[in-house]
């Protein structure tokens, strides 16, 4: 074995465990989901969610920004996570879960157009569970939105506290 090949294998020694996590999560697909269903922009979604996972599609152009809240029903005391996960994707760009208040908020701006999944999962079963879409707002809206933002004073003042002295 050449000094070369010497390196390469240790390299690869070290780097295959780590090439591996990517692979060995399981995707969106609604074969790894006991229930799939397809939010609409001011949609609501309701069921329960055990230990099985709950899928959720949302179609998005990109630049668009969507706001969603999950919510469990009170007095459960089950922890619900919420991830979302990109168009094509098997690692969640984005993770909340309910704790105690019992609501998770989420909200993303779309990098990429096509189906954004909302993965509902929980140790045990959580009822009275609720995914609202409160909000999409298309990407020419929100960009001018941002333009009127950026030209405020009041918001470099909160953006960069030194100025006000």
């Amino acid at each position: 074995m050449t000094r070369h090949s010497s390196i390469l294998a240790a390299a690869l020694m070290v780097a295959a465990p780590l090439l591996l996590v990517g692979t060995v999560q399981p995707t969106s697909t609604s074969q790894t989901c006991a229930t799939a269903a397809v939010l609409q922009p001011a949609g609501r979604w309701e069921g329960q969610v055990d230990s099985q996972r709950v899928c959720l599609r949302l179609s998005l152009q990109r630049g668009e920004f969507a706001r969603l809240t999950v919510e469990r029903g009170t007095g459960s005391g089950v922890y619900l996570e919420a991830s979302v996960l990109s168009p094509d994707d098997s690692i969640p760009f984005l993770r909340a879960g309910t704790g105690e208040a019992g609501r998770a908020p989420l909200s993303w701006e779309a990098r990429s157009t096509g189906v954004h999944s909302i993965v509902l999962s929980a140790a045990r079963t959580a009822r009275n569970v609720s995914v609202t879409v409160t909000e999409v707002e298309d990407s020419r809206s929100l960009a001018a939105r941002r333009r009127e933002l950026a030209r405020d004073a009041r918001v470099d003042a909160v953006a960069e506290p030194q100025a006000r002295q």
